[in-house]
């Protein structure tokens, strides 16, 4: 049973169960679990608190993927020092030259069968009387398909040197409320700020905590079980990604 100096630990604890948390997340819920230790003032309180602060410092703040997950966070960006912002956009520079060279790998595909002279005539007559006929919800969805496609391929023809004066520019960015999705705000800015989101998307998905890794090894019991030894590896794959996310589970 926790005491009331060391409440503030067992809200954290509680809190960090939660799945899907954002680096931004699990930095807030730490925070918070010291100034509440900080608050209390008792000696028990204070020593929690110092050892707290240095497993954040010595562990987290000194990691330049998790410098990076709180730079593009407009929640806690603030928290950073300018020595910890530049780490932070070394780091997001590197992650993009990264999707550079896996956009480059691959761009080639070569491997599609060769398509043959009648084979072509099909397609674009299928093509053909598809585009002619009005379906507004097609329209919309191809208006969309659209917009979507070119932001994110014009995106990664942003050379290193361009994207790291976008995130030069970033710096100092108004705070948001703590309160705020994360998640939500980027999705918001996916065609106005295409190339900070696309790095936003890579290092949020940082997980935060190991709950939803240790959840996933939980439930592959439910799903290898001594008559599904011999399941194909994929199609595991597919079975525990549904199993874990439960947008999945509402799509049918």
């Amino acid at each position: 049973m926790y005491s009331v100096n060391a409440y503030p630990v067992k809200t954290a604890t509680l809190a960090l169960q939660k799945q899907n948390l954002t680096i931004g997340d699990f930095y807030a819920i730490w925070l918070k679990s010291t100034h509440g230790l900080n608050a209390n003032g008792s000696i028990l309180a204070k020593k929690i608190k110092s050892l707290m602060d240095k497993r954040i410092q010595e562990n987290y703040l000194s990691n330049s993927t998790f410098l990076a997950a709180i730079f593009v966070d407009p929640r806690y960006q603030c928290l950073l020092t300018p020595e910890q912002q530049q780490i932070a956009i070394t780091r997001l520079v590197e992650t993009w030259e990264t999707l550079l060279l896996l956009k480059n790998r691959d761009s080639p595909i070569d491997e599609f069968p060769e398509i043959t002279a009648n084979d072509k005539s099909t397609i674009e007559s299928t093509i053909e009387s598809s585009q002619d006929s009005t379906d507004a919800f097609e329209e919309f969805l191809s208006s969309q398909a659209s917009l979507t496609s070119n932001s994110f391929a014009s995106s990664l023809t942003v050379t290193s040197e361009s994207i790291l004066n976008i995130l030069n520019g970033f710096k100092n960015v108004e705070r948001i409320s703590y309160t705020a999705d994360i998640l939500q705000y980027w999705k918001t800015r996916q065609l106005t700020d295409p190339e900070l989101y696309q790095l936003a998307s890579v290092v949020l998905a940082v997980p935060a905590t190991q709950v939803s890794v240790e959840r996933s090894f939980s439930g592959l019991k439910f799903v290898v079980s001594d008559l599904r030894t011999s399941l194909d590896p994929e199609l595991l794959e597919a079975i525990i990604l549904i199993r874990s996310n439960e947008k999945f589970k509402l799509c049918h």
